[in-house]
C-alpha cells in the first residue's frame, strides 16, 4: 500500500509543478506581449512624427504665415518700439501755436458785452417792436434803459440778454478760448495717432513682432502684438497636433498589424492575434 501512496504522491507534485511553470510561462507570455505593445506604440508616435515632420515642413508653415524663416526672437520688448514710435510722430507734427490775444480778439467779437454809453441794436420778442436801436443809458438786473425807453430782460433774445450779463459774457468767451485751443491739440493728437497707426507695423515686424488682430482699431495695444517666435511655435504645434489625429490611426493599425497584433474592440486594446486570424491574414495578403 505504501508504494501506491508514493507513487500517487510524486504525481501530485508533477501535476503541481507543471502547473506552475505553465502559470510562470503564462504570465511571463503576458508580460513579453505586453512590453512589446509598449515598444510598438512607441514607434508608433516616432513613425507619426516623422511623417508630420516630412509633410509639414516648419519652414513651409513660416512662409504660409507669411514670416521669415528662420523666425527670429525679438530683438527688444515691444513697448521700447512703442515708446520709439511715439516719439518719433511727436516729432513729425509741429504744434501749430494759437496767439491768445487773436483768439481774445474773435472771442469779443462772437460774444460782445453792451456796456453803458455803446449805441447798439437790440432784438425783442415784441411783435410791434422787434427792434430798437439806441444809446445804453442805465442797465439794472431786471431791466435796460435804451434811450428815453425801458426794456425788460425778458423781451430781449437769449444772445442779447447775455450781452448785458458781463459775467455770462466773459464765461462764453474763456469757454470759446479753450475749445479753440483745445481743437489744436485734437487736430495734432489726430495727426501724430495717424503717424504712429503706419509706422508701428513696420517697426514691431522689424523688432519680431506680429499683429493677433490686424484689423482692430486699437493697434498701439501692446496685447495685441505678440512675439513672432512664440505665434509660430503655437501655429506650428496646433498644425502638427491636428496632423497627428488624422494620421496616427492608420499608422497605428499599419505597425500594429505588421507586428502580429490585432485591434480587440470588446477590450478597446491592441493584443497579438490568435492563430486563426493570423492565418487569415497571412492568406489574405
Amino acid at each position: 500500500m505504501i508504494p501506491y501512496l508514493h507513487i500517487f504522491f510524486c504525481l501530485n507534485l508533477i501535476v503541481l509543478w507543471t502547473c506552475a511553470v505553465r502559470a510562470d510561462a503564462s504570465e511571463q507570455s503576458s508580460q513579453d506581449w505586453r512590453q512589446r505593445r509598449t515598444e510598438l506604440l512607441q514607434l508608433v508616435e516616432a513613425a507619426v512624427k516623422q511623417q508630420i515632420e516630412e509633410d509639414l515642413p516648419a519652414a513651409q508653415l513660416a512662409g504660409e504665415l507669411g514670416l521669415p524663416y528662420p523666425v527670429p526672437k525679438p530683438s527688444r520688448s515691444s513697448e521700447e518700439v512703442l515708446a520709439e514710435v511715439r516719439e518719433q510722430a511727436r516729432h513729425s507734427v509741429s504744434r501749430p501755436e494759437r496767439d491768445l490775444a487773436v483768439l481774445s480778439q474773435e472771442a469779443e467779437r462772437l460774444y460782445p458785452l453792451f456796456k453803458v454809453g455803446d449805441q447798439v441794436t437790440l432784438r425783442t420778442n415784441l411783435p410791434a417792436n422787434p427792434v430798437v436801436s439806441g444809446i445804453i443809458y442805465q442797465i439794472s438786473s431786471t431791466r435796460v434803459q435804451l434811450g428815453h425807453r425801458w426794456l425788460l430782460y425778458q423781451d430781449l433774445v437769449e444772445e442779447h440778454r447775455i450781452a448785458l450779463d458781463e459775467p455770462r459774457t466773459m464765461q462764453r468767451r474763456q469757454t470759446y478760448v479753450a475749445q479753440q485751443l483745445r481743437l489744436s491739440e485734437g487736430e495734432v493728437q489726430e495727426q501724430q495717432l495717424q503717424i504712429m497707426q503706419r509706422l508701428l507695423p513696420v517697426k514691431m515686424r522689424e523688432a519680431g513682432y506680429i499683429c493677433l488682430d490686424p484689423q482692430s482699431k486699437d493697434l498701439l495695444a501692446v496685447s495685441l502684438w505678440q512675439p513672432m517666435e512664440k505665434y509660430f511655435q503655437t501655429a506650428l504645434e496646433n498644425a502638427r497636433a491636428e496632423a497627428a489625429v488624422r494620421l496616427r490611426p492608420s499608422v497605428e493599425k499599419r505597425i500594429f498589424s505588421e507586428n502580429g497584433f490585432r485591434y480587440y474592440e470588446d477590450r478597446k486594446e491592441w493584443r497579438p492575434a490568435g492563430i486563426r486570424h493570423r492565418l487569415k491574414s497571412f492568406f489574405a495578403d
